[in-house]
């Protein structure tokens, strides 16, 4: 994977969603309608793990995919060229799995 902006797809049980993400030397910053992300990333030759706060930024809050307004996110997956698949939790709901797409967009 090369930095860059991507698209993100991704859902729970609760609901789905998309939003955007720009990785940068291992750092993560993006959001989508109601949420923002921050965290790092680290890439072990195919594997990806990744470590992302999460937090509602809307005055409105909109329902999330994990039921609550802020959290921290950890996932694992695998890089595929220029994109990757991930699976994880929220530390706040264990019980809720999460997955997500990465795709890179056009410079």
């Amino acid at each position: 994977m090369r930095d860059g902006m991507y698209q993100v797809v991704f859902r729970t049980r609760l609901g789905s969603g998309i939003g955007f993400a720009a990785l940068n030397h291992g750092i993560i910053c993006g959001g989508d309608r109601g949420m923002n992300y921050s965290g790092t990333y680290g890439l072990f030759g195919d594997d990806f793990v990744a470590k992302v706060e999460i937090e509602n930024h809307s005055s409105n809050p909109v329902p999330t995919v994990f039921g609550i307004d802020c959290g921290v996110v950890a996932l694992e997956g695998r890089s595929i060229g220029d994109g990757a698949t991930l699976a994880g939790a929220a530390e706040e709901a264990p019980h809720l799995a999460f997955h997500a797409t990465l795709t890179r967009l056009p410079d």
